[in-house]
């Protein structure tokens, strides 16, 4: 499997978490007791708060996933490459 691969597989998984999160929270934000401040019940104040939390808190993550993901494979590349094959 190339690096390519991988990364592109964990992108998507990642994106689908965060999806089926944030759904989840607006959801039950939405759903949720009647609260005093009015403003907080209502499906666009919920959708740019959760961009903000999307850009602020799950971006990075995926970023250092990514770099991690991305220095495992070539240490590892690096290793099967400097390997003398047995005769």
């Amino acid at each position: 499997m190339s690096l390519k691969r991988v990364v592109v597989a964990t992108g998507l998984v990642w994106c689908l978490g965060v999806l089926a999160f944030e759904t989840f929270r607006v959801r039950t934000a939405l759903n949720g007791p009647p609260d005093v401040e009015e403003y907080v019940r209502h499906l666009d104040f919920q959708l740019f708060a959760s961009a903000f939390l999307v850009a602020t808190r799950w971006l990075p993550l995926l970023a250092v996933l990514l770099l991690l993901e991305v220095g495992v494979f070539s240490l590892l590349t690096l290793r099967n490459k400097n390997r003398v094959p047995r005769s």
